[in-house]
């Protein structure tokens, strides 16, 4: 079998699979199934027959995408986000995210690719590569779009923890240690002689947890 003839016979493939159900019947695997099923058609689109982004094509294919996410939001049957992806569907939002044409539509699947990828604790473009090559990955040709992604993301990190930190110094400062450590309010306060010890020795590592 030829190559042209291998590419034709996978898109074929992925177009006959397509998912058939009402949204009202779609569990949450039927909604991930078609995620990647759609992300997949736009990477072979893109890979293998090496279309623009600017094709009516892919960007009609991406529409779907980006629709088929939102449906599965408002129907409470997936939380892209919500909790640590499967690689699958960090693959495929990372797929809609490098294509896309403009900041708006960036932003769009930054959001949801940061809320995943900060539940799964990926912290580095090499782990994040890592992650994308479990899937399908061509390091050399997405290299300067998913950079760019990248850089956001990490923004969005930055941002993320600096108003997780601004949030628990206000309660501290509000509040007081005590809030914090209910276990050293007894010791503060137990008889003298007793061996206490020290305010630090009685903290509790604190966990600042994600969305």
């Amino acid at each position: 079998m030829s190559f042209c003839e291998m590419r034709t016979n996978i898109a074929h493939r992925l177009l006959s699979i397509a998912n058939q159900k009402l949204a009202s019947e779609m569990t949450n695997l039927d909604y991930h199934i078609e995620i990647c099923r759609l992300a997949a058609l736009i990477y072979i689109k893109i890979a293998l027959h090496t279309y623009s982004p600017l094709c009516a094509t892919i960007r009609s294919l991406k529409a779907e995408l980006i629709d088929l996410i939102r449906q599965g939001e408002a129907n409470c049957t997936i939380g892209v986000g919500a909790r640590p992806q499967p690689c699958s569907i960090t693959w495929a939002l990372f797929v809609g995210g490098m294509l896309s044409l403009n900041e708006e539509e960036e932003e769009w699947f930054a959001q949801r690719l940061a809320k995943g990828i900060r539940a799964s604790g990926v912290e580095t473009w090499a782990e994040m590569e890592e992650r994308l090559g479990q899937i399908c990955w061509i390091e050399m040709l997405h290299a300067s779009t998913c950079r760019r992604l990248w850089r956001r993301l990490e923004c969005m990190h930055a941002e993320y923890w600096a108003t997780q930190v601004r949030s628990v110094a206000s309660d501290w400062d509000r509040r007081g240690p005590f809030y914090w450590y209910p276990d050293s309010k007894k010791k503060a306060y137990a008889s003298p002689g007793t061996n206490c010890g020290t305010l630090r020795d009685n903290v509790r590592p604190m966990k600042l947890l994600p969305d």
